[in-house]
């Protein structure tokens, strides 16, 4: 009785402090700016909500000029039920923020029985003040890597248990991941195979993987008949053209911002585990 009460403590305390962190961070003047991409999901969804379909112009033939299509037909529902746009995301990446919690604590779980070893993760990812100025932008980011990181998280689980139930969730979590960002699946391939080398139960991963397939081949089909094309206009845009920025750029520069923050916290927490 007392372990499980010290458990939804635990649980109480990775989501309620970065949801008040985030609503005061919200409050901040300087810290209520939107991305100006995001209003091209918005514009989207604005049209998708109101009957004309994937479209940039009512009227036009459906583009793929986003790549972020769960995160658009959820912000479309949220219009539908009378939310705004902006405050749909943020509702969204406030569920990303738990859902990053909930995963590093679920992790955690698994190595460190001390409850700092178990808590400390979670605050250290959901408390980085460049994880609250994301979960503001309007951008789906935190929103996917929330489902990123429950993939991983459940993908843990069903390694340390063999349980079928924990498999299939990881399934439908990475699939509604690869929904909202399309290289997601080189995520979830590598799971798969993670899975695969390490389970005790390798038909039911492979038959697991079989009907993920099949699922993302029936979006890719969907894709193609509807927009005449799988990929999003900004692959042929960027990926093509010769003369865009080394991606090493990019990594240094995330390392910098996100990486080393929180790399002291996460050796912290590791020591403290092992005391």
């Amino acid at each position: 009785m007392r372990q499980s009460l010290h458990t939804w403590l635990e649980l109480f305390l990775i989501v309620a402090l970065p949801l008040a962190m985030l609503l005061w961070w919200h409050t901040a003047p300087e810290n209520g700016y939107i991305y100006d991409d995001a209003y091209i999901s918005y514009r989207y969804a604005v049209n998708l909500a109101n009957g004309h379909g994937l479209v940039w112009n009512v009227g036009d033939v459906p583009t793929q000029g986003y790549t972020n299509f769960l995160f658009i037909v959820l912000i479309a529902l949220g219009l539908k039920l009378g939310i705004q746009a902006v405050h749909m995301a943020h509702m969204l990446n406030a569920l990303g923020l738990v859902l990053i919690g909930l995963a590093l604590y679920s992790m955690a779980s698994l190595y460190f029985a001390r409850p700092y070893g178990r808590i400390l993760p979670s605050l250290a990812a959901t408390l980085l003040p460049l994880s609250l100025i994301n979960a503001l932008t309007g951008m789906e980011t935190i929103f996917w890597t929330g489902l990123l990181f429950a993939a991983i998280a459940l993908a843990m689980r069903y390694i340390a248990t063999s349980g079928r139930p924990w498999l299939i969730a990881y399934a439908v979590v990475a699939f509604l991941a690869c929904l909202t960002r399309p290289e997601s699946v080189l995520f979830a391939m590598l799971w798969f195979v993670t899975l695969l080398a390490l389970s005790r139960a390798r038909r039911d991963v492979l038959l697991t993987a079989l009907v993920f397939g099949v699922a993302g081949a029936l979006y890719l089909l969907w894709l193609q008949s509807y927009f005449g094309a799988i990929l999003p206009n900004s692959f042929y845009v960027k990926v093509t053209n010769p003369f865009i920025l080394p991606g090493w750029f990019y990594i240094v520069e995330f390392s910098e911002q996100a990486v080393s923050p929180i790399a002291f916290w996460l050796i912290f927490t590791i020591g403290l585990a092992l005391l």
